[in-house]
């Protein structure tokens, strides 16, 4: 006999995000079964047992309680039953006021960040420094003001002075 009446989750979180979580962390949950649902959830414990990964790194096991669910209308979501699959997102980080920049207008060159800026319709290569990171946006500290425009596809492949239109 299950009970569910206290929905838990279990998560793995990589090495490089999970000495940012603690319990009480909030997070998002969405579950493949109930599109256009988003439920609450906070960290109840953190493994400290790491889990090695295909690609060689490790991960950690993160222990979750459920919280309500809503769909995108404001209508209550269903209760989901116990070993369905989940995303979760832990909000590890948040940045009021930050400058940020969607994840695709970031470059790697060699020790640098960069991003190309649009100054006078051409491309201006300005290296910034990273906050916060998300799957989707990235806080950026230094190296680009707001309201400056970027390039955001096709970022990897720009060259200085580069016309953009």
């Amino acid at each position: 006999m299950t009970d569910v009446s206290v929905l838990t989750l279990s998560a793995d979180v990589d090495e490089t995000d999970v000495l940012l979580v603690r319990r009480g962390t909030p997070a998002e949950v969405e579950f493949d079964a109930v599109t256009g649902a988003t439920y609450t959830g906070s960290v109840t414990g953190v493994g400290v047992t790491p889990k090695e990964g295909a690609t060689g790194g490790v991960s950690y096991p993160v222990r979750l309680r459920l919280g309500r669910g809503a769909y995108d209308d404001g209508g209550a979501a269903p209760a989901p039953k116990p070993g369905m699959s989940a995303v979760v997102r832990l909000a590890v980080r948040r940045s009021e006021n930050a400058v940020a920049v969607p994840a695709s207008a970031i470059v790697t060159s060699g020790r640098e960040t960069i991003v190309w800026a649009v100054r006078g319709g051409r491309a201006e290569r300005r290296v910034v420094r990273l906050g916060a990171q998300g799957d989707a946006v990235v806080e950026i500290l230094s190296g680009v003001s707001p309201g400056e425009r970027v390039v955001v596809r096709g970022a990897d492949a720009v060259r200085p002075g580069q016309s953009l239109s």
